[in-house]
């Protein structure tokens, strides 16, 4: 099964009737990520008791192999939940991570790259989204000194509050997008 096919049947099963019976839409960006980190911090959990173990230290009920497993099972749930997270933003990880991947490796050097197609957003989730934004639908942050911080989010809040879409599938892929560009401009000021 690859990325794309277990993402189709997480989704499914999150929203059937004989799965969780789940409307993606019916948590909040914040609830799907209070999942994630609520899975990542029982991983984390299981990760200092395998640590106890490295370092001789008493206190674990489970065996090494145990905790082993148990960290194996977490780290899946947490990667349920961050699929699920994507999902409800409008990202599609199996089109995002080979990009994101493949940026990595070509500024750290590294040779390989996954060169998988790139389609930012699933189509089917946010297909009223009229276009991506791109760094040129932003206001300008050329000014990028300290004094002109409160300019640059007078501008940056009025570009949202005449582009945000109404609906809040909509208007979550357009924070999602917002994000990564404004990172990006941050980025380049500093």
């Amino acid at each position: 099964m690859n990325l794309r096919e277990f993402s189709k049947a997480n989704l499914d099963r999150c929203e059937s009737p004989g799965g969780f019976n789940h409307p993606l839409e019916s948590w909040t960006t914040s609830d799907w990520f209070t999942a994630v980190v609520g899975g990542l911090g029982e991983a984390a959990n299981i990760a200092k008791k395998i640590n106890r173990v490295r370092d001789g230290i008493p206190g674990n009920a489970e065996t090494p192999v145990q905790l082993r497993l148990e960290l194996a099972r977490e780290l899946a749930d947490t990667f349920i939940y961050l699929d699920l997270l994507a999902q409800s933003v409008g990202v599609d990880l199996s089109d995002i991570v080979p990009k994101v991947f493949d940026a990595k490796s070509e500024t750290i050097g590294y040779e390989a790259k996954l060169e998988a197609e790139h389609q930012f957003m699933r189509s089917e989730k946010v297909a009223h989204v009229p276009k991506l934004l791109t760094t040129g639908d932003l206001p300008s942050f050329e000014d990028c000194g300290k004094a002109k911080e409160e300019n640059r989010a007078s501008k940056l809040q009025n570009f949202i509050w005449q582009n945000e879409p109404s609906s809040e599938a909509e208007s979550n892929a357009f924070r999602f997008q917002l994000v990564g560009l404004i990172n990006e401009q941050i980025c380049s000021c500093s």
